[in-house]
């Protein structure tokens, strides 16, 4: 059965009036399956679809956008986008644009959200803009990224129990599934595939039995890498907080209720899917927490070039540091380099941090160069 985890209504009601939403949700919340309906949804109205993905882009960079979206500048891309949505209101219809996993493209963006915001202003009434992203981008510095979301992000919901019932054809193990994953879509998915591998006929399905199998797989520390990598460093700092057992007051955990980290109970809040915390904790206790000094010798996993970036880097201790003295550092003085070719190395060297609990310690300073954050 098909589910969409969001009132749909009020999604529509908003792309209607305001012409944007953007759907915030970690990994495995059904991001996809929103964005899916409201494609359909699109086609049946016949409007012009564009749909971008950067799902399998590990870090795009600025120059990677426009061939992303099919074309091969900002400028032909505004331009194609532009025509579209006037054809689109001769006839009546929309423009929609739909662009997924739009976090990974917070630092490298800039143009990109420059081209939407102008077309919201100049095409009024003839364009929609739906963008899915992980919770990272509600910490976004840019500004014009900030406007165009203010107002308009919706978080996807837990199943209830009977769409969980029902996606499930009814299974036996429906109810246990429901209570496992506290409606969670990605973690009803993946214990029904567990049980369905395990070829489990038991009476009870526990959590420990859950976190056996889990373990036997080896699949949840890229589950637990996956959902950190989205989160931004103020979340990150929050469930650090949570996991080391300080309180977290004032509504200051509010944000993780709705990404669907913790919930509300009682007087505090608890973690929403119990049985997953030890993997947490776990990953967790493994992690280079990023304010601990970062030590070049212990990074072999850097090339020599992406090491030259980061030395630099950290020499100017918190500075910007412009492109050129980047490219004067790894190609020499005497050699000419490209923007392009420092902003994919730039871009490899934060995708390797990143993977290995730094968060985002790389910044763009627009149109000067990068610095530590």
């Amino acid at each position: 059965m098909r589910i969409v985890p969001i009132n749909t209504k009020m999604i529509e009601a908003t792309l209607a009036k305001r012409r944007v939403v953007v759907i915030v949700g970690m990994y495995g919340t059904g991001k996809g399956l929103i964005a899916d309906y409201l494609a359909c949804q699109a086609e049946d109205r016949a409007d012009n679809l564009e749909r971008v993905s950067c799902k399998d882009l590990p870090d795009p960079t600025m120059e990677d956008i426009p061939a992303i979206c099919g074309e091969r500048s900002y400028a032909l891309l505004h331009a194609k986008w532009r025509r579209a949505a006037e054809r689109a209101g001769k006839n009546g219809r929309n423009l929609v644009i739909i662009i997924e996993e739009a976090d990974k493209l917070v630092e490298s963006g800039a143009k990109l959200w420059e081209v939407l915001f102008s077309l919201l202003y100049y095409q009024k009434g003839k364009v929609q803009i739906v963008i899915t992203a992980q919770p990272r981008i509600i910490e976004a510095s840019d500004l014009i990224l900030r406007r165009v979301m203010r107002g308009c992000v919706f978080y996807p919901r837990q199943l209830t129990l009977q769409e969980t019932i029902n996606y499930l054809d009814n299974s036996r193990y429906s109810r246990a599934i429901h209570r496992l994953s506290h409606g969670h879509y990605g973690t009803v998915k993946y214990l029904s595939q567990l049980i369905h591998d395990n070829k489990y006929l038991g009476e009870r399905l526990t959590e420990n039995r859950v976190q056996l199998w889990a373990s036997e797989r080896g699949e949840m520390e890229y589950f637990v890498r996956s959902v950190w990598q989205g989160l931004g460093l103020r979340q990150q700092g929050l469930i650090r907080q949570y996991i080391q057992g300080n309180k977290l007051v004032g509504g200051a955990g509010d944000e993780l209720v709705k990404v669907g980290v913790l919930w509300r109970g009682g007087k505090g809040y608890r973690w929403c899917v119990p049985w997953t915390l030890p993997f947490v904790k776990d990953f967790l206790s493994r992690f280079k927490w990023r304010e601990k000094e970062i030590r070049l010798e212990e990074m072999e996993y850097l090339g020599k070039k992406e090491r030259l970036i980061l030395h630099c880097m950290l020499s100017a201790r918190g500075e910007t540091v412009s492109y050129d003295r980047l490219g004067d550092e790894v190609w020499g003085k005497d050699n000419v380099f490209s923007l392009w070719a420092l902003s994919r190395l730039v871009g490899r060297v934060k995708s390797k941090l990143r993977a290995r609990g730094y968060g985002e310690m790389i910044m763009s300073v627009r149109g000067v160069g990068y610095k530590l954050s």
